[in-house]
């Protein structure tokens, strides 16, 4: 029996006795059930009480541990990596097989009207089947886990060209050696979010973004012409999503994020950010596995 406040756990059994003793090997399998069955029931006490305290915890993002951040950010970025494999191990593939299939039947068919329509419902399998590739860059950054974020971000600043309708001037630094994959990926979704937001809320036209790092740290700085953004309204809860996802993140890895506006050719002064975040050196951390 486990006692819990004012719950109880009891475990009720009945012994028959076997109609022979039980040898050496079936009283270590009986002890090892009752052990096992004794681990499961603690480890769901410590699971319950640990989603209570994390449910309090994320009221307040402050209060949330730098250990349990990055964990929480490292379960997210897994979660990320999974689903990006699982779309290209089934959706794509299912999708080009259907194109090579439409690609044979073709040559089995005469009539103009009938090939020109399988044509073009195989070139719209094909435009699925890369803007599924296109989510899968932005959902797992290959580049960074490869040690190359400024090749990662320089794919992301060619597909933000090619569909905002702001003119985005970037100033990004060598990145160091030493620049550990966990901070090499925050400053990545930092940079991603940003220029999301850009596109989505700002409204502006403007948008200037720089990454540079000395010895200690990495500073990322951005600003464009836009509404602005009160970060008095920031909503202090955790989360893995948007300006509180990046500070959350930030934050986790010994980082600061402040905000800001400056003079951008608005008058509104538009909207400011930047990120201060230690260099890790990957020797002393222990990297994000995916």
């Amino acid at each position: 029996m486990r006692a819990r406040g004012a719950e109880q756990v009891i475990f009720v059994g009945k012994w028959v006795k076997p109609g022979r003793a039980l040898n050496l090997d079936e009283r270590i399998w009986l002890e090892t059930l009752i052990n096992y069955a004794r681990v499961v029931v603690d480890n769901l006490y410590k699971t319950e009480g640990l989603m209570r305290a994390f449910k309090h915890l994320e009221d307040d993002r402050d209060k949330i541990p730098h250990s349990m951040n990055r964990w929480l950010f490292s379960i997210s970025e897994n979660e990320r990596a999974h689903l990006s494999r699982d779309i290209h191990d089934t959706n794509i593939q299912d999708q080009l097989a259907i194109a090579r299939e439409m690609d044979a039947a073709m040559k089995t068919i005469d009539d103009p009207e009938t090939r020109t329509r399988i044509d073009t419902i195989r070139d719209r399998i094909l435009d699925n089947a890369d803007m599924m590739r296109k989510l899968i860059r932005e959902m797992y950054p290959a580049d960074i886990f490869h040690g190359e974020l400024s090749k990662a971000l320089d794919a992301l600043f060619r597909r933000v060209n090619l569909s905002a309708d702001f003119y985005l001037e970037t100033a990004i630094s060598r990145t160091p050696h030493n620049l550990s994959k966990q901070n090499a990926l925050c400053l990545f979704r930092a940079v991603q979010e940003l220029l999301g937001n850009a596109m989505k809320h700002a409204h502006c036209t403007r948008v200037w973004l720089g990454l540079a790092f000395d010895d200690a740290r990495g500073v990322l700085s951005y600003r464009d012409n836009g509404i602005g953004f009160d970060p008095k309204t920031l909503d202090p809860y955790f989360s893995t999503m948007g300006l509180t996802g990046i500070v959350s993140r930030v934050q986790g890895l010994g980082g600061t994020v402040e905000f800001g506006a400056q003079e951008l050719g608005s008058a509104s002064g538009g909207f400011a950010l930047c990120i201060k975040l230690p260099i890790t050196n990957q020797s002393k951390r222990k990297e994000l596995q995916i």
